[in-house]
């Protein structure tokens, strides 16, 4: 029912919606998931969802690629992971209803009870299905890259949660970045689409209505 503030995670996210509709956001954009569509969240990129329809049911499956792949050192992590996980230019990857059977995989990859016998492997072989399947749907020519600023902003943003109760100033939140604050107004600019006073503003209202939510004052 709730919007869910920039975050980002190590771990690859990958998804169906079953009821309703979602929003996504990254920095490079919004894509719309309606019900039946799914998608995949590359692992460290910053992003927030906010539900289009009062009653919106995700599924969510986040995951070390490990668990697919091996050891980091292997041939198949570093031929069929290494290339994505570190591709900056792949943030989202929406599955749409064009491609019917991969929806179909996804979706029954959460059917799987994790009382069944061997619950782990059914899921790892579920997940390396669906993985293969969307190998050819990605950009070609992929090429390993680090994204410096993408670090520095997800720095300050971790400071901005653990000093969001006290009287921080953009300066503040720009040191945390070892930036500048026109460089701080840049990269909130260009990664959250919004200025760090405002995400200051929004981090204070998500806390608040948890409190409220809790039953705490």
């Amino acid at each position: 029912r709730y919007d869910v503030l920039w975050h980002w995670h190590k771990s690859v996210e990958l998804f169906y919606i079953e009821e309703g509709t979602l929003e996504y956001e990254t920095p490079q954009g919004r894509v719309i998931c309606p019900a039946g569509t799914g998608g995949l969240v590359n692992a460290g990129v910053l992003h927030t969802t906010r539900p289009q329809e009062s009653h919106t049911v995700q599924l969510l499956h986040i995951f070390n690629p490990v668990l697919l792949s091996g050891q980091r050192e292997g041939l198949i992590y570093q031929k069929y992971f290494s290339p994505i996980l570190s591709a900056p230019q792949i943030e989202l990857l929406p599955i749409t209803r064009d491609h019917v059977d991969t929806l179909e995989k996804l979706r029954a990859s959460f059917r799987i009870p994790p009382c069944a016998p061997a619950y782990e492997l059914q899921l790892r072989e579920s997940l390396t299905s669906i993985w293969l399947d969307l190998l050819p749907l990605l950009p070609s020519g992929l090429e390993p890259g680090e994204e410096l600023s993408s670090e520095r902003i997800k720095e300050m943003m971790l400071y901005v949660w653990e000093h969001y109760q006290e009287d921080i100033r953009t300066a503040d939140v720009a040191a945390a970045g070892y930036v500048c604050q026109r460089e701080c107004y840049r990269l909130f600019h260009q990664f959250l689409h919004t200025t760090p006073a405002e995400y200051i503003r929004s981090c204070r209202l998500h806390a608040a209505c948890r409190m409220l939510a809790e039953g705490r004052s």
